[in-house]
Formats: C-alpha cells, structure tokens, sequence
C-alpha cells in the first residue's frame, strides 16, 4: 500500500551469500530507486558486480525507462497520477474480463437448463 514511497520487499530462496546480498540492497532505496524497474536494475548490476561479470547492454535502459526528461520533462507527480491511471485501467480491465467470464458462465447454466427440460 505504501509502494513507491517505501521499496517492495524482495527474497531469495538462494542462501548463496552474494545473491542475499544483492537482495539485501534492494531494501535500503529511496525515490525513484523504489521502482520495480529501477530495483530490477540495480539487482542486475549488483549480482554482476559480484559474480565479476559484465552487464548486459540493456540494463541501462531499465533505469531510463522512467527518466522524467525521456516523459517529457514531467515532474514526479505527473509520472506517479499516469501510472496510476494505467494500473486503475488495468484493474478496470481485469474486472470487465471478470464480469465477461461470469456472463459467459451464467449463459451455460441457461443452455444446459434448457437441455434438460
């Protein structure tokens, strides 16, 4: 309820220490590092650093994803009230499937109904 204000909580099943570490970073964020994407990409960096591999190339990209100057220099408020708009339509979507699958599932019960009579 109070994410992106404060980081998701992450666990590994690994007891591997360098993989609980990765994961332990995670929950000593703030700002914009408390994003989904952002942790993504700084438990990618971590875990390379760590295993003394290079990062892939893409990495980078997560963290410009929600670049305020790549949305159109909007400030944070903007970018947090159009991802909440986007997760409400997702909600309002799942729920018009929902509704969808009840419908379909009353119209069965209607057809064997009148089967049997």
């Amino acid at each position: 309820e109070t994410y992106p204000s404060t980081p998701p909580v992450w666990f590994a099943e690994s007891e591997e220490t360098s993989v609980t570490n990765a994961v332990q970073i995670l929950s000593n964020t703030t700002g914009r590092d408390n994003h989904v994407i952002n942790q993504v990409g700084i438990l990618l960096k971590e875990l390379c650093r760590l295993h003394s591999i290079p990062e892939p190339p893409d990495v980078e990209r997560l963290r410009t994803a929600l670049d305020p100057l790549r949305l159109g220099d909007m400030n944070d408020d903007v970018v947090a009230q159009r991802m909440e708009a986007e997760d409400t339509e997702d909600i309002e979507e799942d729920e018009d499937s929902e509704s969808e699958e009840e419908l379909h599932l009353d119209m069965d019960d209607g057809e064997a109904n009148a089967k049997s009579k």
